[in-house]
C-alpha cells in the first residue's frame, strides 16, 4: 500500500471537475475527468446517494454510481492519507478504500503524472 504523495494537493486535484465518463472492468472502474485527469479503483467503495447506501465488491454488475454522470465534485478529502472521499453536487459521496495491505487501490493519473495508493 502507498500513500497519497504529499506534494499533491488532493483539493486542487478533484475540485470543481465534473465526472464526463465511466467504464467498468472485470476487476476496476475507470471515472474520467476533464483535463485528462483519470481515477482508476481497483478497490472496494462505498457510494452514498438520496438516502442509498452502496457497497460494492468486484466485479461489479451494477452500480449507482453512474448517476453522478455530469456531476462536479464540490469536496475532496483524503483520510490518513489513503482513503479519498469525493463529494458531488447532486448531493451523492463516493468512499474509495486506500486501505488495502499489499495492494494498489486506486490510481490517480493526470498532467503527465501517474501514482498509485
Amino acid at each position: 500500500m502507498h500513500e497519497w504523495p504529499s506534494d499533491i494537493d488532493v483539493k486542487r486535484v478533484f475540485l470543481g471537475k465534473e465526472i464526463e465518463m465511466i467504464c467498468f472492468a472485470y476487476s476496476s472502474v475507470y471515472l474520467h475527468f476533464p483535463e485528462k485527469l483519470l481515477l482508476s479503483v481497483m478497490s472496494n467503495f462505498i457510494y452514498y446517494s438520496a438516502g442509498i447506501t452502496e457497497k460494492t465488491s468486484f466485479p461489479i454488475r451494477e452500480t449507482h454510481l453512474i448517476s453522478s454522470i455530469g456531476s462536479r465534485i464540490i469536496k475532496a478529502e483524503l483520510i490518513e492519507e489513503k482513503d479519498l472521499h469525493l463529494w458531488f453536487e447532486d448531493g451523492a459521496k463516493l468512499e474509495v478504500n486506500g486501505s488495502t495491505e499489499g495492494y494498489e487501490c486506486y490510481s490517480i493519473n493526470f498532467n503527465g503524472r501517474e501514482f498509485y495508493v
